[in-house]
């Protein structure tokens, strides 16, 4: 009985999250998850191939490219030819892109603020270090 309490109260916080999280991350910006995932991703990781991204954000190259189409016409990104390999493309942000990048770092951070504002320093690290042990084990069924 009390690992079916855990498992919907750990539903729950996820789906308050995952709301709390579009309205107040991406509301009003019309951006989706993974627009702002390779936004963040081509920040840190500037003149980064198509293909790296799909890799890393595990999502078909077909599906990278129709969000990076979208990115382009928002012009949070460009896509340049390699001067070395002209059938390399690669993808770098720009300043748009990086100033709204900036925005929902912002709201992202209010966000967390929010969400463990009323635990105390030691009632997180005590969920910190619960939540990874259940993390390690799922991994380990993944596998």
């Amino acid at each position: 009985m009390q690992n079916k309490k855990l498992y919907r109260e750990i539903r729950k916080v996820n789906n308050n999250m995952r709301s709390i999280s579009h309205s107040s991350i991406h509301g009003g910006r019309n951006l989706s998850h993974a627009q702002i995932n390779i936004i963040d991703y081509t920040s840190k990781n500037p003149g980064v191939m198509q293909k790296d991204i799909a890799e890393r954000m595990g999502i078909k190259p077909s599906s990278v490219t129709e969000v990076l189409k979208k990115l382009e016409e928002k012009d949070y990104i460009l896509r340049l030819k390699d001067e070395n390999d002209l059938r390399k493309i690669r993808i770098y942000i720009t300043l748009a892109g990086e100033k709204e990048l900036e925005k929902i770092k912002n709201n992202r951070d209010q966000h967390e603020e929010m969400i463990f504002n009323s635990l105390t320093e030691d009632e997180k690290d005590t969920l910190y270090d619960l939540l990874r042990k259940i993390n390690m084990d799922l991994e380990k069924l993944r596998s």
